[in-house]
């Protein structure tokens, strides 16, 4: 502290009970070249105490032994609030290293005091205390600051991020901070105090850090300051562009489910009109029918054979048409009803399907064999009817002079089970592996194998209505296996509990 560097004020606290000693001390602070001092005394410790509670000095120099306290003991009330000098007239090394451990910046012994010394003493323990809180704050500063850098790399939303740049305020040293980014509510943290000045970071395109600074000693360094802005800005980055990215995801799965639902609607809108379609159909095929048997009974035998052979053309053709209505009426009635969902034994409802296949079964002379069959969670309809489309496949589609064989077996895997109709008939190219279970498609004539090409339309249809799926392997001359899954009944019941 020299004339040059025109120090400021020193307010000073001795706290000691000797008069003779205190007045020492105060002929040598009082009397400082160049430094103006305002000193406070108190001879005892507890008046001492409340004074520095109130208002903390510049610096306190302080006996080690009072009438009503030792000097350690005030020590620790007052460790951080100001610098401390203790005094002593003791030249014990224990006194010393006890009260720099208690927090004292330095210890002067009183017999080998002058006003060198103690001068020095003091402007020493002030320069010390500054440097140790200037570091404590670094520190605090560099913790903060870690803890923000943690937090604007885990934010993904934009607030989130202009949150914790606009905490940065008590971090840099600034009573208050905003930030602006277009298209977003600002941002704030703290209250600005009366004068001070403003700093402007930008944090990208048009995006800005304002920091109000009390005082010029609170502005931090200019490194500092862009490092973190830097930072704030590829945070603000990030989460822009991960909203931006939700924002589309979202708009996608909500697109996507607009159009799920418009297909469904579509769908349905489809299946009630073939269903009524199909249904208003059957009643003038009826008055044609009646009429060709009409005209059949009456004046058939008037007619000449050509005539007779339009007229049977006209009779197969609406027959053809009563069974494809037929078979349009149930395609259409899997998807409008749904399904009963039920426990299904398929060792008995397979004995039922045979039983009413037995007649075909006996003129094709066939064999139908099977393993153990689960029960499963069903429609019992929906599965005698998948099980008669199957096993008519295999008879209809056999081998000129081989009996059919067709073996049904089951395996479980996981919670679903895969059932096989396997048979020895005709088979099929894989290419058309796909092809065979859309609507109206046909591998052979009508003539070589009569049917409407609805059959395993509708066998898909039944097994994704019961939450399965349905393919075939087959390999031409020897024979085809149709497989299908089914949930399991107790996956079923353990996915509702």
């Amino acid at each position: 502290m020299t004339d040059a560097a025109q120090p400021l004020p020193l307010r000073l606290m001795i706290v000691e009970d000797n008069p003779d000693d205190l007045s020492v001390y105060l002929r040598h602070l009082l009397t400082w070249p160049g430094q103006d001092v305002t000193v406070q005394t108190y001879a005892l410790g507890e008046p001492a105490l409340a004074a520095l509670q109130a208002s903390a000095p510049d610096c306190l120099l302080l006996d080690y032994l009072l009438p009503d306290l030792t000097g350690l003991e005030v020590l620790a009330e007052v460790r951080g609030t100001c610098p401390v000098v203790m005094l002593t007239g003791l030249g014990d090394e224990r006194v010393a290293v006890n009260a720099m451990k208690g927090g004292a910046q330095d210890y002067l012994v009183k017999d080998r005091l002058g006003a060198p010394e103690l001068r020095h003493a003091v402007e020493q323990a002030v320069e010390r205390y500054r440097l140790e809180q200037e570091v404590a704050r670094a520190s605090r500063r560099t913790a903060a600051l870690q803890g923000l850098l943690v937090r604007l790399n885990a934010a993904t939303r934009l607030m989130d991020v202009m949150e914790v740049c606009a905490q940065c305020a008590e971090t840099l040293g600034a009573d208050h901070a905003r930030v602006t980014v277009p298209g977003q509510p600002d941002v704030s943290h703290g209250n600005p105090a009366p004068g001070g000045q403003m700093q402007q970071l930008p944090l990208g395109e048009d995006a800005l850090l304002h920091l109000h600074f009390p005082d010029l000693h609170g502005v931090p360094d200019d490194a500092l300051t862009e490092t973190f802005a830097g930072v704030c800005a590829q945070a603000l980055g990030r989460a822009t562009a991960h909203e931006q990215e939700r924002d589309l995801r979202e708009t996608l799965e909500r697109r996507v489910l607009e159009r799920t639902e418009d297909l469904r609607r579509s769908n349905r809108d489809l299946e009630q009109f073939a269903y009524v379609a199909s249904h208003d159909l059957k009643e003038p095929l009826r008055t044609i029918s009646s009429y060709t048997q009409l005209i059949d009974q009456r004046y058939g035998p008037m007619l000449d054979a050509r005539g007779q052979t339009y007229l049977a053309q006209v009779t197969e053709g609406a027959g053809r048409l009563y069974r494809l209505i037929e078979d349009l009426l149930g395609f259409a009635r899997i998807g409008q009803e749904e399904p009963v969902q039920a426990a299904c034994d398929l060792d008995r409802l397979l004995a039922t399907v045979l039983q009413d296949l037995q007649v075909s079964l006996r003129e094709a002379n066939a064999t139908v064999t099977h393993s153990a069959l689960p029960t499963v969670q069903a429609d019992a309809a929906l599965m005698t009817q998948l099980f008669l489309n199957l096993l008519g496949n295999a008879l209809k589609f056999r081998r000129p002079g081989v009996p059919p064989v067709v073996h049904v077996t089951a395996e479980r895997t996981g919670d679903t089970w895969t059932l096989r109709v396997s048979d020895n008939g005709l088979g099929m190219d894989p290419q058309y592996s796909d092809q065979i279970f859309a609507l109206f498609q046909r591998l052979h004539s009508r003539k070589a194998y009569p049917g409407n090409g609805i059959g395993l339309s509708v066998c898909r249809r039944i097994v994704e209505r019961l939450g399965g799926s349905i393919w075939v392997e087959s390999t031409p001359g020897e024979g085809s296996t149709f497989l299908f899954t089914l949930p399991a009944l107790d996956a079923r019941r353990a996915a509702h509990a």
